[in-house]
């Protein structure tokens, strides 16, 4: 009976042991998060969804991952808008075209 008793309570932590995080990993998904993070502040929003993306897919079933993935999809919608450019003109007609094309210095 005592065997059995240290058996089971040794198979129980092998089990816990290998179920659990290890610290690399969750140190690797708080940096990809601060990176992404930061990378989002900065504006540069592609970045920091690649950066989501691998924390979602790395670990997918952490909280980690979940919180990435949900900032992923807010941030999805947003990156299928490109950005125009305020420095950019709606072409003109082709007369209007010729006529700077012929006069530009």
């Amino acid at each position: 009976m005592h065997s059995n008793g240290m058996t089971g309570w040794l198979l129980g932590a092998v089990v816990l042991f290998s179920c659990a995080a290890s610290p690399e990993g969750v140190e690797q998904a708080r940096q990809w998060q601060r990176q992404a993070d930061v990378a989002r502040a900065g504006g540069m929003d592609a970045v920091a969804y690649r950066f989501y993306q691998n924390v979602a897919e790395t670990f997918p079933n952490t909280p980690h991952g979940r919180s990435a993935a949900v900032r992923m999809a807010q941030m999805r919608s947003h990156l299928l808008w490109v950005d125009r450019s305020p420095a950019s003109e709606d072409p003109g007609s082709f007369l209007e075209e010729a006529i700077d094309f012929l006069v530009w210095p």
